[in-house]
């Protein structure tokens, strides 16, 4: 009877503590393993990231949906968008045989990246959570490294949301695909033994995610919580699986739709991690009526940072567009900071329904 106890008691301990430990380990060397694909920093409005880069609070804006399916259950009509991304920046150095991090601009290419639908309560969108292509030579001392990654992840998504009163709840439901292919070639610049290492990966894979929001508007104060990837998962042939990065996000808004102060947080599920701060504000230039028509214009300015101690840690997001009857343009502009001189271009089209 002892034995038989010991051997569940060595079991479960396999199950529960060994196992998901080597999944882990051997999840590390799989070159798109660590990628943050809800980072603010990889958004899609123009809109938003004009105003900082989170969006918890605000129903009627762009992509309402991708930043809190909660604001769907207070919107009143329905919009179609497409959002155009284009990234640069000043070329940087890897030391030590260094793989980029998920933040640098090697890994993006730019394209349309999302299409959808958002209206009252529901929403449908096509989007692109990575599009990256790297390919490089590295060398330290005697020694040298070529790293070639192309790697795409799609997401086709379902978008539901209600609310009892000024407190919504809302669910994203998207269905993954991707392909990932990976070569990494190691060799001796002026020794014989050439092909120290050589990796190869040529893997499909498919899988979900489902992210939670929640919101409360109650005059002008609105108040917002996104857990973003609150369940995922992808599973790669013949290469581990993995869930994508966790977040939660906390918004407090301002003012109206149109004019308004936010304020937001994000952190990743990490206790390591630092939060980042977002601030953001937006002012209509209205031209009032012509001819009937409604028009206006809108500035839009954001900072965000981890720190906001040093003016080098702020990245900071300008933006504007034109609304001229169902029609909108955005455009923003953003650099994460002085250090990581990443810039982001964002444009989005929205035809009101």
């Amino acid at each position: 009877m002892r034995y038989i106890r010991l051997r569940v008691f060595h079991i479960l301990l396999f199950k529960l503590f060994i196992l998901p430990v080597m999944a882990n380990l051997s999840a590390i060397t799989f070159p798109v393993s660590f990628y943050d694909y809800q980072s603010f920093s990889n958004g899609y409005s123009a809109e938003v990231a004009g105003t900082g880069g989170l969006n918890l609070t605000r129903p009627h804006s762009t992509h309402a949906a991708y930043y809190n399916p909660a604001l769907l259950a207070f919107r009143d009509r329905t919009t179609v968008t497409l959002t155009y991304r284009y990234n640069f920046e000043k070329s940087r150095v890897y030391d030590n045989l260094q793989m980029p991090e998920h933040s640098s601009i090697d890994w993006y290419k730019e394209d349309f990246c999302y299409l959808g639908i958002d209206s009252e309560n529901v929403g449908f969108s096509y989007l692109s959570l990575a599009n990256l292509q790297l390919d490089r030579m590295v060398e330290a001392n005697d020694f040298r490294e070529r790293h070639y990654i192309d790697y795409y992840l799609n997401g086709y998504r379902l978008s539901f949301a209600d609310r009892s009163g000024l407190l919504a709840f809302g669910l994203n439901l998207t269905l993954l695909s991707g392909r990932v292919v990976y070569f990494r070639d190691s060799s001796q610049i002026e020794g014989k033994d050439d092909g120290l290492a050589k990796d190869f990966i040529d893997s499909r894979g498919w899988g979900y995610n489902i992210d939670f929001g929640a919101a409360v508007k109650s005059g002008y104060l609105s108040y917002g919580l996104t857990v973003p990837n609150i369940l995922s998962r992808v599973y790669w042939r013949d290469n581990p699986d993995h869930s994508l990065q966790r977040r939660f996000n906390l918004g407090l808004q301002y003012g109206s739709d149109d004019d308004f102060v936010t304020f937001g947080l994000s952190r990743e599920f990490n206790f390591s991690a630092d939060s980042t701060y977002h601030l953001g504000v937006q002012q209509l230039l209205s031209f009032g009526l012509l001819r009937g028509d409604y028009q206006f214009v809108p500035l839009r300015l954001g900072l965000f940072s981890e720190k906001f101690k040093r003016i080098k840690d702020l990245g900071y997001s300008i933006g504007t567009g034109y609304n001229y009857k169902v029609v909108q343009i955005d455009i923003s502009y953003t650099m994460l900071n002085q250090e990581n001189k990443r810039h982001t271009v964002l444009m989005t089209l929205s035809l009101g329904l």
